[in-house]
């Protein structure tokens, strides 16, 4: 199986991954690549190359971070991200969980990479700034330029759909709409059956559908 190009530090540690394109960072951590182990496997990726698999996943990775207004510093986080699913998808006893073609690992893994990225920021002395305030609600609509804009409304959304709608049926609409995940792809991540999925995405929809009518009224 081909492998993307590597760096490696003195000790062996994995530094970096290129698929395609070098991202000028490191990460030597590797305490939260998450474990899976499984004999599921997507038939769509199963002649995939892991060169070929990387490059995949690095799209979602940068996209999620992006959606979380770390444009900026999107090349240092995901390459966070992408060398913790590296790491893992080189151990022998490795396999994914879900057959989603790793998608809901890499969503994890930028979630680790995501929290160690304001944890050093912490620890340098700046302050993530949280944003309180509530804009009118646009349930899908684009987010406005630059960074804050997109926390803004990131913030805004996600406090709008607290407000109105259940633990589950919030989960699934935010990976779907946000996320930009696929319904198997969610079915895999969160472990339940696609009908599941789709029976949750379509009252949430409903439910916000009804909600924007009367915020109209």
């Amino acid at each position: 199986m081909a492998q993307g190009p590597v760096t490696r530090g003195e000790r062996g540690t994995v530094l970096r991954v290129a698929p395609r394109a070098t991202v000028p960072t490191a990460f030597s951590g590797g305490d939260d690549v998450p474990s899976q182990r499984s004999d599921t496997q997507d038939e769509q990726y199963k002649e995939e190359s892991l060169d070929d698999e990387l490059r995949r996943l690095n799209g979602r990775i940068r996209r999620w971070v992006v959606q979380d207004g770390l444009s900026r510093h999107v090349d240092e986080i995901a390459q966070n991200a992408l060398v913790r699913v590296y790491q893992a998808r080189t151990r022998p006893d490795f396999a994914y969980r879900q057959a989603d073609g790793g998608v809901g690992f890499a969503y994890q893994c930028t979630q680790f990479a995501i929290r160690d990225f304001w944890a050093e920021r912490k620890k340098e002395g700046e302050r993530r700034t949280r944003f309180l305030t509530h804009p009118e609600p646009r349930l899908l609509g684009e987010a406005e330029d630059g960074d804050l804009g997109r926390l803004l409304d990131q913030q805004a959304l996600r406090s709008f759909l607290e407000q109105h709608l259940p633990d589950k049926e919030r989960e699934v609409y935010w990976l779907r709409h946000y996320r930009e995940m696929q319904l198997r792809e969610i079915a895999a991540f969160l472990k339940i059956d696609r009908g599941t999925v789709r029976a949750r995405l379509q009252r949430a929809e409903e439910r916000l559908t009804h909600v924007r009518d009367d915020l109209k009224d």
